[in-house]
């Protein structure tokens, strides 16, 4: 009877092990999270988008109460998009795109994931703007959703000034219905975005002349004080020793 018990024991052990799931090892940190996260997402694989929000909802939670406290109503709105029905799976990954970036913004200075998809962007954006015929509409749903998706982060990531216009000229592509407007609108964006790209290294430079120029204009003031106070001295010097022959 105890033999019995004892195989039937090991075989109900055996079973657990065998057949219960396992579970992949959850990221350490919020940046290795934000990278897997991403790479669900850009694949397009809901399932997996939404199990890792899922499993680090309360890390996530805990970090923005700590760090972002006042974005917490943004947080939880652009999270209940991406957990929102998934009848809709174009426009839940989109949420889930969204969240992502602007998360990824929050936690690095230099947002790596809102560059990769703003330069997606500009992409699609040519793409449809090199399709446009006068005589028939297009369908811009897809980048009109896409764009929105970048938003957030690209309020993080752009100076003021600049996201007004980022963000004025994607509602006038949500309200406009012309094709020969359209257009415009994308011919437009793709200069803006363009200009943003370049405008970083427009700057470098600028200052880089900057700082050589006034570095220039230092060295040659300390140079030509140097050199009238070696004059001066050697001026001075030369009277000396003329003042001291006559008396030799």
């Amino acid at each position: 009877m105890l033999r019995k018990s004892s195989t039937v024991g090991l075989l109900f052990i055996l079973s657990c092990i065998l057949f219960t799931p396992v579970q992949a090892a959850a990221p350490n940190t919020i940046p290795e999270f934000l990278d897997e996260y991403y790479e669900a997402v850009n694949k397009g694989d809901l399932t997996l988008s939404h199990n890792l929000l899922r499993y680090n909802e309360e890390r996530l939670e805990n970090y923005m109460k700590e760090n972002h406290p006042d974005r917490m109503d943004q947080y939880n709105e652009m999270k209940k998009s991406a957990l929102g029905s998934q009848a809709d799976i174009d426009s839940v990954l989109y949420g889930h795109l969204e969240l992502v970036l602007w998360l990824d913004a929050l936690v690095h200075p230099d947002p790596r994931f809102f560059n990769k998809e703003k330069d997606e962007l500009v992409k699609r954006i040519e793409r449809y703007h090199n399709s446009i015929e006068p005589d028939s509409p297009v369908a811009l749903s897809e980048i009109r959703q896409f764009w929105d998706s970048v938003l957030p982060a690209a309020a993080l990531t752009y100076e003021d000034g600049f996201f007004q216009q980022f963000n004025h000229h994607y509602k006038l592509l949500t309200q406009a219905e012309n094709p020969e407007e359209i257009a415009r609108i994308l011919s437009l964006s793709i200069e803006m975005m363009q200009a943003s790209q370049d405008e970083g290294g427009i700057r470098l430079d600028a200052l880089l002349w900057t700082i050589i120029i006034v570095g220039g204009c230092i060295i040659l003031t300390l140079s030509y004080v140097g050199f009238r106070k070696y004059q001066a001295e050697k001026k001075e010097k030369t009277s000396r020793l003329h003042k001291r022959k006559p008396n030799s």
